[in-house]
């Protein structure tokens, strides 16, 4: 089962929507791991405030990673206002072949979370097997539940 841990800064409301939102994410595309991350319009850039892992350690060691909007495939989510599913080794992905890989990952995924017609913060789903790899269906679960967290955060 994994563990999740919230940025307490974020506040009990929501804390409880975003713990609420990996929990039921992961359950409905038997994700291996979830983050949400938060735009900072200011420096440009998106932060990781919940995530969900394997071990409590591994998810504290998630959050306040920062990334700038246009990097990364969560960065792109952003500067592009749209999803991505990556499936296989990323380095064999021409849109993201450039990338030094963080983990072994076999497919992942990142919804924008959008309000008002801008990109509040990013969903990010992975698995790390390559038995199950996540689909297009699992994409739009992903985009439905990004779209509630950004009504309710």
């Amino acid at each position: 089962m994994a563990v999740i841990v919230v940025d307490e800064k974020l506040g009990i409301e929501r804390k409880k929507v975003l713990e609420t939102a990996l929990k039921i994410l992961e359950k409905l595309i038997s994700a291996d791991g979830c983050s949400f991350m938060f735009r900072d319009e200011e420096n440009d850039e998106i932060e990781i405030v919940a995530a969900s892992e394997q071990s409590e350690e591994v998810a504290k060691r998630k959050i306040g990673i920062r990334i700038k909007v246009g990097e990364r495939v969560a960065g792109r989510t952003v500067s592009e206002k749209k999803p991505f599913l990556i499936v296989g080794d990323i380095s064999q992905n021409k849109d993201f072949a450039h990338l030094k890989k963080y983990e072994e990952i076999s497919s992942g995924l990142s919804a924008p979370a959008v309000k008002d017609g801008k990109v509040v913060g990013v969903l990010n789903a992975k698995k790390l097997t390559s038995r199950e790899i996540l689909s297009q269906q699992d994409l739009e679960i992903a985009q439905n539940i990004a779209a509630v967290i950004a009504e309710l955060l």
